[in-house]
């Protein structure tokens, strides 16, 4: 079982404080990982948010670490 999997399989928990407690269906539905800083985040409560990044990554601009 892989780490999204699993993550997803343990049942009811509280994702998102306006979602409240969110089952495993739920979570498949609007809970999304950063592509960028790996954090998770909802898409219907996070403005400003796409559906590969959390709403602090997608803001043009937050600064950001110069190779």
């Amino acid at each position: 079982m892989s780490f999204d999997e699993q993550r997803l399989a343990t049942g009811v928990s509280r994702d998102c404080w306006e979602c409240g407690a969110t089952c495993g269906s739920c979570k498949t539905e609007v809970q999304r990982t950063c592509t960028t800083c790996q954090g998770e985040y909802c898409i219907e409560h996070n403005d400003g948010c796409s559906p590969t990044k959390c709403d602090w990554c997608n803001t043009s601009g937050r600064r950001q670490r110069v190779p």
